[in-house]
């Protein structure tokens, strides 16, 4: 499994191996979730160099749609919102209760990767939505 209730808390690295760790993080609290009455808080929060508040809402957009579409956990049992930025890669954070339980880091300027990258899923944005957000001229 990947991760028990003892060990600390898991972070996924923005790699290539981002996809397929993240599911099976993903299913671990969509599990947990299923067991009890707790919530799930998603914060997004962006990274060095990004400045668009679209990406932390393309991200959240993305963990939503997995877990209310693929998991069908409603929409009251999950809290998203927008954190502080951080000095390093941006990345999408989940607490259940207010344990924190998995960081996913995310490269500079990209969407979270939730899903195997096989195939192209359209609901998820990176796969087949809009494009990267639009830059703003200076």
């Amino acid at each position: 499994m990947a991760q028990n209730k003892t060990t600390e808390v898991q972070v996924v690295q923005g790699d290539a191996n981002a996809c397929e760790l993240n599911a099976v993080n993903f299913d671990y609290l969509a599990n947990i979730l299923r067991e009890n009455e707790e919530r799930l808080f998603v914060v997004a929060r962006l990274g060095k160099g990004e400045v668009s508040r679209n990406f932390s809402r393309r991200r959240l957009s993305n963990v939503r749609t997995y877990f209310q579409e693929g998991w069908k956990i409603g929409a009251e049992r999950i809290v998203f919102a927008e954190g502080e930025k951080v000095q390093d890669e941006g990345r999408v954070e989940f607490y259940i209760g207010s344990k924190l339980m998995l960081v996913s880091l995310v490269k500079r300027g990209r969407d979270i990767c939730v899903d195997c990258c096989d195939y192209p899923d359209l609901r998820y944005y990176g796969r087949g939505k809009e494009d990267k957000p639009k830059r703003r001229r200076r």
